[in-house]
């Protein structure tokens, strides 16, 4: 299918296009392995709502979609989205090599304007990719459109800590280390200074949490990772 796009889509694209061969050894590096760490706290959260239909959105090269399908088992169906057709070619390669029983569809669309028909899943996840939207008020809209009544949200993201000592460290981390670190190792210094500005400019926490409200969600919950650099948001469609 045709993808709409608009600047800002149309960038991520292709920088995570470029970066899909590194995007996990970088993550692993990046976090010090913290961030499979943080999925599976998506996992406990799920696990006692028991989803059968799963979207996991911005989907990337599958990290999610391997552990709802091993850990989750009441899932039946899961369908990954993401506007990077790289990092959906690493995702399709992993599904094969992993040899689920879990059907998976990988589709190339903007998270912002789904194909999924309306009320047809019981549970959204989306790990480290909302703050890529271009209008994540629309994305999280989406969300509730594809969500049954009942159905859960559980959203991880980067964040940074709230101040003091921790977050001048972060800071020293995030603006200097990273992009060096991502020069060094993916050879894109330019994709790994775009993520602490996308994450200095995502609403975090309370204004997040806020944000999901707006998009018609109720009961929605925020619990912060240790150090405070990512943050785990749960709702009620």
């Amino acid at each position: 299918m045709s993808v709409s796009l608009d600047g800002k889509s149309r960038n991520v694209r292709q920088m995570f296009d470029r970066i899909a061969g590194h995007y996990d050894s970088m993550n692993r590096l990046m976090t010090g392995g913290m961030d499979l760490a943080w999925r599976w706290q998506v996992i406990e959260h799920l696990a006692d709502y028991a989803p059968r239909q799963v979207a996991d959105l911005a989907c990337g090269t599958g990290d999610m979609i391997l552990m709802l399908s091993r850990y989750l088992p009441s899932v039946r169906e899961i369908v990954g989205v993401d506007l990077s057709e790289g990092m959906l070619a690493v995702a399709a390669e992993r599904v094969k090599r992993a040899a689920q029983a879990v059907p998976v569809t990988l589709l190339a669309e903007n998270c912002q304007e789904l194909s999924l028909a309306t009320q047809s899943v019981d549970a959204v996840t989306c790990t480290l990719g909302i703050r890529n939207f271009s209008d994540p008020l629309q994305g999280l809209r989406e969300m509730h459109r594809i969500l049954r009544p009942g159905g859960r949200l559980a959203i991880l993201e980067l964040s940074e800590p709230r101040g003091g000592l921790l977050l001048r460290g972060y800071n020293i981390y995030a603006k200097r280390l990273i992009p060096w670190i991502g020069q060094l190792c993916a050879h894109d210094r330019s994709a790994y200074s775009y993520l602490p500005a996308s994450i200095k400019v995502m609403p975090q926490r309370e204004e997040m949490t806020a944000l999901i409200r707006r998009a018609g969600f109720r009961e929605v919950q925020y619990k912060e990772m240790p150090l405070g650099i990512c943050v785990l948001y749960t709702a009620e469609a």
